[in-house]
């Protein structure tokens, strides 16, 4: 720790780390997702679809890794890293309290996944979000990350069974 009650990054644990903390956290996380913004979401699926992400992030289900950044016992960021394929690792979720954000903070969080992904022998690691996300893809961008494919993904909705 440093004057500042700054640890560096950490993985997450359950004994340690607020759970409600990094809730709060991935919620932030998905502020634009198409599970956000679709107005046909409307019984808490987001929430729902996000606090799964995470329990199976954090029991290792999904991801390998769930990193945080902590000051003061707070978590004031975090990031989940999988497998997306025997070569290459997958950033799942990332976000910094806003009161904590242009700190360099997910800058830490992104290079701690470069050096697992290194140590794990990945040759390359990757990361989505909405193209729309022009904050997120600014500071991808900014990672030195490259734009590989673009999905368009559309929610069909049958409202006849809704």
């Amino acid at each position: 720790e440093n004057d500042f009650g700054v640890t560096e990054i950490e993985e997450f644990d359950l004994n340690i780390h607020s759970y409600k903390e990094l809730l709060d956290l991935a919620y932030l996380s998905g502020n634009v997702s198409r599970f956000k913004v679709d107005s046909n979401f409307s019984n808490n699926e987001f929430e729902k679809l996000y606090k799964e992400w995470v329990n199976n992030s954090v029991n290792k289900t999904i991801a390998f890794k769930t990193l945080v950044k902590t000051i003061n016992n707070k978590v004031v960021g975090f990031i989940t890293l999988g497998e997306k394929d025997p070569d290459t690792a997958k950033i799942g979720l990332i976000a910094v309290n806003q009161m904590f954000q242009g700190k360099r903070i997910a800058t830490k969080l992104i290079e701690s996944c470069e050096m697992i992904s290194k140590q794990k022998k990945y040759s390359g690691l990757e990361v989505s979000t909405q193209f729309s996300n022009s904050k997120a893809m600014a500071f991808y961008k900014k990672q030195n990350f490259l734009i590989k494919n673009t999905t368009y993904i559309y929610h069909l909705w049958n409202y006849d069974t809704i």
